[in-house]
Protein backbone atom coordinates (compact mmCIF):
# COMPACT_ATOMS: atom_id res chain seq x y z
CA UNK A 1 0.00 0.00 0.00
CA UNK A 2 0.79 3.62 -0.78
CA UNK A 3 1.14 6.81 1.28
CA UNK A 4 -0.96 9.67 0.48
CA UNK A 5 0.79 12.68 -1.58
CA UNK A 6 0.06 16.50 -0.35
CA UNK A 7 1.72 19.51 -0.73
CA UNK A 8 -0.23 22.07 1.01
CA UNK A 9 -2.66 22.04 3.78
CA UNK A 10 -3.48 21.12 7.13
CA UNK A 11 -3.08 16.86 7.55
CA UNK A 12 -3.86 14.77 10.49
CA UNK A 13 -2.08 11.53 10.80
CA UNK A 14 -3.85 9.44 13.02
CA UNK A 15 -3.17 5.97 14.76
CA UNK A 16 -3.24 2.99 17.42
CA UNK A 17 -0.06 1.48 18.62
CA UNK A 18 1.32 -0.71 20.87
CA UNK A 19 5.15 -0.12 22.22
CA UNK A 20 6.50 -3.80 23.30
CA UNK A 21 8.87 -3.56 26.19
CA UNK A 22 12.97 -3.34 24.87
CA UNK A 23 11.58 -1.51 22.23
CA UNK A 24 14.74 0.46 20.61
CA UNK A 25 14.88 2.48 17.29
CA UNK A 26 12.13 1.65 15.51
CA UNK A 27 9.94 4.36 13.67
CA UNK A 28 6.04 4.51 13.74
CA UNK A 29 5.67 7.47 12.23
CA UNK A 30 7.50 8.52 9.11
CA UNK A 31 6.33 11.75 6.61
CA UNK A 32 8.81 11.94 3.88
CA UNK A 33 9.64 15.10 1.45
CA UNK A 34 11.42 18.15 2.50
CA UNK A 35 13.68 20.87 1.22
CA UNK A 36 15.74 19.79 3.82
CA UNK A 37 16.36 15.99 4.21
CA UNK A 38 14.22 13.29 3.01
CA UNK A 39 11.45 13.58 5.28
CA UNK A 40 10.16 16.25 7.21
CA UNK A 41 9.14 13.93 10.26
CA UNK A 42 10.24 10.91 11.75
CA UNK A 43 9.20 9.49 15.32
CA UNK A 44 11.00 7.18 16.50
CA UNK A 45 11.25 4.77 20.27
CA UNK A 46 13.89 4.18 22.11
CA UNK A 47 13.40 2.59 25.80
CA UNK A 48 10.05 3.40 26.31
CA UNK A 49 10.50 7.13 25.01
CA UNK A 50 9.78 8.98 21.74
CA UNK A 51 11.65 10.96 19.90
CA UNK A 52 11.99 13.17 16.77
CA UNK A 53 14.69 11.62 14.65
CA UNK A 54 16.78 10.68 17.36
CA UNK A 55 17.08 13.74 19.28
CA UNK A 56 14.05 15.70 21.03
CA UNK A 57 12.25 14.11 23.11
CA UNK A 58 8.47 13.80 22.92
CA UNK A 59 7.07 11.51 25.24
CA UNK A 60 8.41 8.94 28.20
CA UNK A 61 7.01 5.73 29.69
CA UNK A 62 5.19 4.50 26.67
CA UNK A 63 6.72 0.79 27.50
CA UNK A 64 3.61 -2.02 27.14
CA UNK A 65 0.88 -0.13 26.97
CA UNK A 66 -1.31 0.91 23.95
CA UNK A 67 -1.47 4.65 22.88
CA UNK A 68 -3.14 6.67 20.26
CA UNK A 69 -0.81 8.67 18.31
CA UNK A 70 -1.91 11.85 16.10
CA UNK A 71 0.48 14.20 14.38
CA UNK A 72 -0.90 17.04 12.61
CA UNK A 73 1.15 18.74 9.93
CA UNK A 74 0.45 22.02 8.45
CA UNK A 75 2.25 22.75 5.51
CA UNK A 76 1.51 26.08 4.70
CA UNK A 77 2.53 27.41 8.05
CA UNK A 78 5.59 25.20 8.18
CA UNK A 79 4.68 23.01 11.54
CA UNK A 80 3.94 19.75 12.69
CA UNK A 81 2.19 19.12 16.33
CA UNK A 82 2.35 16.05 17.84
CA UNK A 83 -0.49 14.76 19.95
CA UNK A 84 -0.07 11.25 22.22
CA UNK A 85 -3.37 10.21 23.95
CA UNK A 86 -5.29 13.51 23.00
CA UNK A 87 -2.14 15.31 24.87
CA UNK A 88 -0.23 17.56 23.02
CA UNK A 89 3.18 16.19 23.71
CA UNK A 90 5.70 18.49 21.32
CA UNK A 91 5.40 21.20 18.79
CA UNK A 92 8.52 21.57 15.87
CA UNK A 93 9.15 23.70 12.61
CA UNK A 94 8.86 21.31 10.03
CA UNK A 95 11.92 20.62 7.26
CA UNK A 96 10.71 22.79 5.02
CA UNK A 97 8.30 22.72 1.47
CA UNK A 98 8.47 19.34 -0.28
CA UNK A 99 7.45 16.70 -2.41
CA UNK A 100 5.82 15.33 0.96
CA UNK A 101 3.82 11.71 1.70
CA UNK A 102 3.19 9.11 4.14
CA UNK A 103 5.08 5.84 4.35
CA UNK A 104 3.31 4.30 7.57
CA UNK A 105 0.35 2.40 6.07
CA UNK A 106 -0.99 1.67 9.87
CA UNK A 107 -2.18 5.60 10.35
CA UNK A 108 -5.90 6.63 9.16
CA UNK A 109 -5.55 9.98 6.79
CA UNK A 110 -7.51 13.09 7.28
CA UNK A 111 -7.50 16.55 5.86
CA UNK A 112 -8.41 18.92 7.60
CA UNK A 113 -8.50 22.29 5.40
Amino acid sequence: MEGLDYSSGIWQFEGYGFVPHATSGATVAQLHGAAKGATATILRIYNGGMRYYSRDLVATNLDDRRCKLNIIHDVDGGSVIVFIDGVQKFWVKDQGPGDLFTSNVEFMLHRLT
